[in-house]
């Protein structure tokens, strides 16, 4: 009898769609249009002649400004990054849009 609830109980679990994306969780368009924008201000400041420290503040400056800009809070933004990093193929595909949004900027920049 304990073998049959074992297997029943993996099975309900075998069942549940790790890829259902709960309603409080950012939608993948939406994380990767975040994610892209942190990853730009993370490479503007790398690029400069500036301290890691001085980068460290100036991304706590910048930060907020990308938030509003996709109208999201940080704690929003910190668990539905957390979602999706448990999740691999689901991070995965957003990052496949990162990089294609990030190639076609980079294209777009060098014909002009």
């Amino acid at each position: 009898m304990r073998l049959l609830q074992f297997l029943l109980v993996l099975f309900l679990f075998s069942c549940i769609d790790e890829n259902r994306i709960p309603d409080d969780v950012l939608r993948p368009q939406k994380m990767s249009e975040v994610l892209t924008d942190f990853h730009l201000l993370e490479s503007k400041l790398s690029n400069l002649d500036i301290s890691r420290d001085s980068a460290s503040i100036m991304y706590v400056h910048f930060e907020p400004q990308i938030y509003t800009k996709h109208d999201v809070d940080s704690a929003h933004y910190q668990e539905s990054l957390k979602f999706y990093m448990s999740r691999p193929k689901l991070i995965g595909s957003i990052y496949g849009v990162i990089v294609d949004s990030l190639s076609v900027r980079e294209s777009a920049r060098r014909i002009n």
